[in-house]
């Protein structure tokens, strides 16, 4: 079970789906209360991508971008890929990040700790058997 913080008004379910780096993919989110009722949700095809990792960082960048838009505040954004989530968590305690594995997912990742910056947006792995 992910854990979700206590503070957090609701948390937001964030996956891409991707092939290979010639077929293009897709992305999408869903927000929840902390009841666990659907309040939104979000979706869209996006061009093809070098990797998994910049796809699932184009779809954690477009729900971060719609919680801010929509004013939500105190979101958990939960994501199955791991390695996303370690390199914001790493660029949100202002380390560098330990590897880029691609220079479009780095940009990815910087829109989403400039966009999350003073909303108590939380960022949590959780894995898809969850």
């Amino acid at each position: 079970m992910v854990f979700i913080p206590h503070n957090a008004s609701h948390y937001c379910l964030v996956d891409a789906s991707w092939k290979d780096a010639k077929e293009d993919g897709g992305i999408g989110w869903s927000l929840y209360s902390k009841e666990g009722i659907q309040v939104l949700r979000g979706s869209s095809s996006i061009h093809s991508t070098n990797s998994s990792l910049e796809a699932e960082a184009i779809s954690m960048s477009m729900a971060v971008q719609q919680m801010r838009a929509l004013r939500y505040e105190n979101v958990a954004f939960i994501s199955d890929c791991k390695s996303l989530i370690e390199e914001i968590k790493q660029g949100q305690s202002q380390q560098a990040l330990r590897v880029v594995r691609s220079s479009e997912a780095h940009s990815f990742i910087q829109d989403i700790l400039i966009m999350s910056g003073s909303l108590k947006f939380s960022f949590h792995y959780g894995p898809r058997s969850d």
